[in-house]
């Protein structure tokens, strides 16, 4: 597994600029997936409401990422990994800064990122653990996109 400084380098490697920041997140598909098993009641009762919160929390326009992903901000443009990203490779998807929106969901376990851009505009969601690295400086690198949610 890449370490934070061989992560930088990847990223730079794959899009030719410096990132100034860079997390591990999770998609929204994965973070609502069906980890119980649906052989009992209760499984599939929980089943049934992650996938009842996994439609309220999915924007009709969001685009679908990896189970989990890097997501590294650079001054011009977020990009979207998929991981390990040990090598340089092409993004899963990226989002110019210019012209981009932000909503920031603070929860007590998780933070939600809800970025929207891009040519057709798409929104993209990342959920970052309240462990995750990278999950404070990317959200204060992405401050100044931040509209109210």
């Amino acid at each position: 597994m890449a370490t934070k400084l061989d992560m930088a380098t990847a990223v730079e490697m794959s899009v030719g600029e410096k990132p100034t920041c860079w997390g591990i997140a999770q998609s929204l598909e994965s973070r609502y997936s069906a980890a119980a098993s649906t052989a009992s009641v209760g499984g599939m009762l929980g089943g049934a409401l992650l996938a009842r919160r996994a439609r309220q929390a999915k924007a009709a326009d969001a685009a679908v990422l990896p189970r989990l992903f890097v997501m590294a901000v650079t001054p011009r443009a977020v990009y979207f990994f998929e991981r390990p990203l040990e090598a340089p490779r092409a993004p899963v998807a990226s989002v110019l800064l210019a012209g981009a929106t932000v909503e920031v969901h603070r929860g007590l376990f998780w933070t939600r990122i809800v970025l929207r851009g891009g040519d057709p505009s798409r929104s993209y969601v990342a959920y970052f653990s309240r462990m995750a690295a990278g999950r404070r400086e990317i959200t204060d690198a992405l401050a100044p996109l931040a509209v109210a949610a």
